[in-house]
């Protein structure tokens, strides 16, 4: 079985030589690539402009924003034509580490989304949910419990992570997929598959999936995996705890096995992003 992602956009002549320096996929399949210049002297970057695709409409537009200066930066767009930068190197005790940017290109509001951020993804109540790896989990409260929801309007997490009873505390939050207003996590050390709903309710598959780096579900069927053979992916069949009906797929970019970039899973859809190429397949399009 194989999934391959097809050419959805190439925005090179958008970018136009500029440097993209982070790219995120957000609700109801809208790209951002945000542009940006090094920082000399600094491992910072200054972002200055975006760049949005809408695979929907085929429509393509820049914005124009207020200098931005980070370290690692995370992208995603905002419902209202803005768009949200994060610093994933923050840290709870410093300055804030994200920034919301209105339509008007401007920073409307900076909150803190504290230290090792491995995953940021706005859902469709532009919503922030920010998975974290070990030196956050490890190392600040406001990232201790592995995965917090924020509500951009006050920049306060409205809701984290607490494990069921049976399963152990995050390490590192391996893989996340948003779809709508729900989440799907997978993480270490447990490896199982967690949904939780938009009210913050937990349900979880037993399924030791080992370190994917991608979800992808449309509602009956999961896929656990990454992009290329390293590794392997798998479908599954969501039964009442569990997970069942293994088999096993290859999911790939068109005419390639090696992702330079990013990928993410959205509900259904993976989507993956090469230097300034976006790609993306649905599960509905995996061939036996």
């Amino acid at each position: 079985m194989e999934l391959v992602l097809r050419k959805v956009a190439d925005l090179s002549p958008q970018v136009a030589g500029r440097q993209v320096v982070a790219a995120g996929v957000g609700d109801r399949d809208r790209l951002v690539l945000l542009l940006g210049t090094s920082v000399p002297g600094s491992r910072g970057v200054t972002c200055t402009a975006a760049v949005f695709a809408d695979r929907r409409s085929g429509s393509v537009e820049e914005l124009a924003i207020e200098p931005v200066t980070v370290v690692d930066p995370l992208v995603q767009p905002l419902a209202n034509g803005g768009l949200l930068i994060a610093d994933s190197l923050g840290s709870t005790h410093g300055p804030p580490n994200a920034h919301v940017i209105g339509h008007d290109g401007r920073v409307q509001r900076s909150m803190v989304l504290g230290d090792a951020i491995e995953h940021m993804l706005v859902d469709k109540l532009d919503r922030v949910w920010v998975g974290y790896f070990d030196e956050g989990v490890f190392g600040n409260s406001i990232a201790s419990s592995g995965l917090v929801r924020f509500d951009l309007t006050t920049g306060e997490p409205d809701w984290s992570f607490h494990p069921p009873e049976g399963s152990d505390f995050i390490a590192d939050c391996y893989a996340l997929n948003i779809d709508g207003d729900t989440a799907w996590m997978v993480y270490y050390t447990d490896f199982d598959l967690f949904r939780i709903d938009s009210d913050g309710q937990t349900h979880r598959w037993r399924a030791d999936a080992g370190p994917v780096g991608l979800i992808g579900c449309d509602g009956s069927q999961v896929l656990l995996g990454t992009i290329g053979d390293r590794g392997g992916s798998t479908l599954w069949t969501l039964a009442n705890e569990t997970l069942a009906d293994l088999r096993f797929l290859r999911v790939r970019i068109e005419g390639d096995d090696i992702l330079e970039g990013v990928a993410f899973g959205r509900g259904s859809t993976i989507h993956a992003i090469d230097e300034t190429t976006w790609y993306a397949a649905s599960m509905s399009d995996i061939e036996p």
